[in-house]
């Protein structure tokens, strides 16, 4: 009987990582003003999720700088882009350290 191998087609995952990705990032004021309510557990959570987060933002940038992205994708990555030049000290401040 034949078998069937599983191939990483990181393609397959950029339109779900986009989405994830801007959902975060545009909700980053809204979570900053709340972060000095948050308790320890949720802050450490914040902090845990953080490389899941990072590896999600690695996959799309190498499908943007290997063009895969099309046009929608393309208006998103752009907007991400943005969106991480914006908030990037309030997350640095939020993980104590650079992102």
């Amino acid at each position: 009987m034949a078998q069937v191998a599983w191939r990483y087609e990181p393609e397959r995952f950029v339109s779900r990582d986009l989405d994830r990705l801007l959902a975060l990032w545009r909700s980053i004021p809204e979570q900053a003003t709340e972060w000095p309510e948050w308790d320890d557990y949720s802050r450490s959570d914040f902090r845990i999720e953080w490389p899941i987060e990072r590896e999600r933002l690695c996959r799309v940038r190498g499908a943007a700088n290997a063009d895969m992205l099309d046009n929608d994708q393309r208006d998103k990555y752009e907007e991400l882009l943005r969106l991480i030049e914006e908030h990037r000290a309030t997350v640095e401040w939020m993980l104590d350290g650079p992102i």
